[in-house]
């Protein structure tokens, strides 16, 4: 089985494949041109850009940052984008930057909430180990996310009078 890490700041990289070589873990890198072997245990997606493709290789994703502590002032990543692309989502407590949308989500049953490493690994373990039960948590992922979709749209409807407005505004402005 292959873990793929994805660093939010790529410069970690060389930091992270340090960690995970101390503990005898083999490792590929993907800034360092290493190919992904039967051998690899970590992929290290350290560059920007390909986080589409790396969901969609992915059945299970982990929202970073979501088991640190509330006092870090960090709190979870974005979990629309796995949604959208079929992933089924673990996440910790600390949903602190996307508090709104995980709140939401979790209502809908749209991802597994873990409370420390040990939950994780075994919700994890679960997940590979069930595909209905995996399949149930892509499904409400997905759907939650597609009602999501509208909400650029729904909030053009209500700012264009706003700008139509504003531009007219300006352009008498301007003419005065």
């Amino acid at each position: 089985m292959l873990s793929i890490v994805v660093p939010r700041h790529p410069e970690r990289g060389d930091r992270i494949r340090k960690v995970f070589e101390k503990t005898g873990l083999t490792t590929a890198q993907r800034s360092r041109a290493q190919p992904i072997t039967p051998q690899t245990d970590v992929y290290i997606a350290d560059t920007l850009g390909e986080l589409g493709l790396l969901f969609r290789l992915c059945d299970i994703v982990f929202m970073g940052k979501s088991l640190v502590s509330q006092n870090d002032h960090m709190g979870g990543q974005n979990p629309l984008e796995p949604a959208r692309l079929q992933c089924a989502i673990v996440q910790g407590p600390n949903t602190l930057n996307f508090a709104d949308i995980t709140e939401r989500m979790h209502a809908a049953q749209a991802f597994c909430k873990v409370t420390d490493q040990e939950t994780l690994a075994d919700t994890v373990w679960g997940l590979l180990n069930d595909d209905k039960l995996r399949h149930r948590f892509v499904q409400a992922a997905a759907k939650f996310a597609e009602t999501e979709s509208g909400v650029l749209d729904r909030l053009s409807l209500v700012i264009a009078p706003l700008l139509s407005k504003n531009t007219i505004q300006d352009q008498t402005n301007a003419n005065a």
